[in-house]
């Protein structure tokens, strides 16, 4: 079972919190196989050797709260 995370950190400047996720999000990748990231169209920080899948059309809170979940339960 994959574990799915909102990677629109990604597209957020780097500061104390998108930092921190960007962390954890390594340390998981480092110790588990199956995530998968989803992240909002337009431009990303690239983490190295993580894929990032960006997915439906809108950017922000309309992204996470309308968006992001019906298609991440969808996404094989």
């Amino acid at each position: 079972m994959a574990v799915y995370i909102n990677a629109r950190f990604l597209s957020q400047p780097v500061t104390g919190v998108p930092r921190h996720a960007e962390n954890i999000t390594r340390q998981l990748f480092a110790i588990r196989d199956a995530i998968r990231l989803l992240a909002p169209p337009g431009p990303l920080r690239v983490l190295d050797g993580i894929d990032i899948q960006q997915i439906g059309t809108s950017r922000g809170h309309v992204w996470e709260q309308v968006e992001n979940d019906p298609l991440a339960s969808d996404w094989n």
